[in-house]
């Protein structure tokens, strides 16, 4: 059936359709639109962009590292994603709101406090209020989800483990967002030759490759670089906080898995401006203490289509 330039099934038309409409009528949207990848995308204003996830089975993990085995299948109701990162703008707001959960870098008494601190460790990172937040915790992210949720009068949360790598790699097992080309300055940020030039301790970087930042990009800087649904920034730039507590993969199919009920570390994902090009891969996977913060690390949104 063709479909805004697509052919797909009958039945796959009308789900998107019904989606369609229950985010169109009954949810605050400004807009909503198919994106260049034929996906649907909602704006709620204030940069706040939702890119539609199809229902269905995709293939996770890899062999290539022992925490990304076994390659498994997950089945995954239709959701929503962020196709950006959330950026200081964004967040600042929260924080203006309600006082809370302010950045490491605007923290009292903090070492890093980027206006009475000692650590300039944030400088580099502020530039732009559209450059990802950093310096946040787990904890400060799924605050800031439950007061967009409020604000909006939505439900946002932060991204399963497997909502976030099938937003990034789609149904075909490509290596990067991207598909299975190397990574290049003109689709990801990450550790290269800009890098080096104000950190020359940082051996590991690509001098070969320059994609203009050596620390955080904008959010969207690298449309090169989208997922098979139009997301951007799903590798690189900065790593992203999701849902699940970090352990090791079961082997069984799974059903819109949630992760363990309990654990000591959150998983983060897509690598960032500070690693090589093999934390970019999709099936890559790290950890953080739900407290931490760092300048390397972030967060977007998602919603359950339920």
């Amino acid at each position: 059936v063709p479909f805004f330039g697509l052919r797909i099934g009958i039945r796959a038309t009308l789900a998107i359709i019904i989606a369609a409409a229950v985010f169109l009528f009954l949810k605050p949207i400004k807009t909503l639109y198919i994106n260049e990848k034929g996906f649907w995308e909602a704006n709620y204003g204030d940069g706040i962009i939702m890119v539609y996830i199809p229902g269905g089975e995709f293939t996770m993990g890899s062999n290539d590292f022992d925490d990304e085995k076994p390659i498994h299948t997950v089945y995954l109701d239709g959701y929503w994603m962020g196709k950006y990162e959330i950026t200081i703008k964004q967040y600042m707001k929260f924080v203006n709101a309600t006082k809370t959960h302010y950045p490491e870098w605007l923290e009292q008494g903090n070492k890093y406090n980027i206006n009475t601190g000692a650590d300039d460790y944030y400088k580099e990172f502020l530039s732009n209020e559209n450059n990802p937040i950093v310096g946040i915790s787990w904890n400060d992210a799924n605050a800031y989800c439950d007061w967009l949720s409020t604000e909006k009068n939505l439900i946002f949360k932060l991204p399963t483990e497997s909502q976030w790598e099938k937003a990034a790699r789609g149904t075909d097992s490509r290596t990067y967002p991207w598909g299975n080309s190397p990574p290049s300055g003109e689709k990801v940020n990450f550790a290269d030759i800009k890098l080096l030039e104000k950190e020359k301790i940082f051996s590991w970087v690509d001098k070969n490759i320059d994609d203009g930042y050596a620390y955080t990009a904008p959010v969207g800087s690298y449309h090169n670089g989208a997922s098979p649904y139009g997301l951007l920034d799903m590798a690189g730039n900065v790593w992203e906080w999701c849902y699940d507590w970090y352990d090791i993969y079961s082997a069984e199919p799974q059903k819109n898995p949630t992760g363990p009920e309990s654990g000591s570390n959150r998983v983060v994902r897509g690598g960032g401006w500070l690693g090589g090009a093999g934390y970019l891969r999709c099936a890559n996977r790290s950890y953080h203490r739900p407290s931490n913060r760092v300048n390397s690390l972030g967060f977007r949104l998602c919603q359950d289509n339920r």
